[in-house]
């Protein structure tokens, strides 16, 4: 059976994709910091959808946590990094801006590492990230935001140009607005990441969901 890997499984997008593809008949493995919501979300899946669940608790920016989803890479047919750190911040808000790449572009690139040579050595493998409009129309207002979903915007596209003979697509899904109540619908979001897995796009997919 199939197994999807979200890195990020919180309320809203993260969990939606898990149920999603949980209700496709993949085993999925979600991540988080937050072991009781983990959990709890783990039963959920679990109960409503039959399948194998694997809860994975890690902090992205701990260089440890390759340790924890060195067992579950090498059976990942898909991945999905879904992590990042919301709120306002200035342009000279350094604090800020060094937290949102740690949990951003940083933590993908530390934590994706297992998957990616797994991915490569078995030349086939697939790694979606979720995107922000504010890497195409930045707000100085959401200075660390607009900075991290650039640059992890152009680590993935560079990570499909290093591995386009590798077998492996990269795929990034851009949300333009807030998710949830009076925005997006996370289960969208989810639908749209279904697609984009069944897509027969060679390297690099790009799709963006709008209100």
């Amino acid at each position: 059976m199939s197994l999807v890997t979200i890195i990020g499984t919180g309320p809203k997008i993260g969990l939606a994709t898990a149920k999603k593809f949980a209700e496709e008949g993949f085993d999925v493995a979600i991540a988080a910091r937050n072991e009781e919501r983990l959990y709890r979300f783990s039963e959920i899946i679990k109960q409503e959808y039959g399948v194998e669940i694997t809860p994975l608790v890690l902090d992205v920016k701990d260089l440890a946590a390759k340790e924890v989803v060195a067992e579950v890479a090498p059976k990942t047919d898909l991945v999905i990094y879904n992590v990042f750190k919301g709120g306002k911040s200035d342009l000279n808000d350094y604090k800020s801006i060094k937290e949102s790449l740690g949990v951003g572009v940083l933590g993908a690139i530390n934590i994706l590492e297992p998957f990616i040579k797994s991915m490569v050595n078995q030349e086939k493998g697939k790694i979606f990230f979720t995107g922000g409009d504010l890497s195409h129309i930045p707000n100085p207002k959401y200075a660390s935001i607009s900075i991290d979903k650039a640059a992890l915007n152009n680590y993935a596209m560079m990570l499909s140009q290093e591995y386009k003979n590798k077998g492996l697509q990269v795929g990034m899904l851009t949300v333009y607005g807030k998710v949830g109540q009076d925005g997006i619908d996370p289960n969208v979001a989810a639908t749209e990441f279904f697609k984009m897995y069944n897509s027969d796009l060679y390297c690099w997919i790009e799709k963006e969901i709008r209100p």
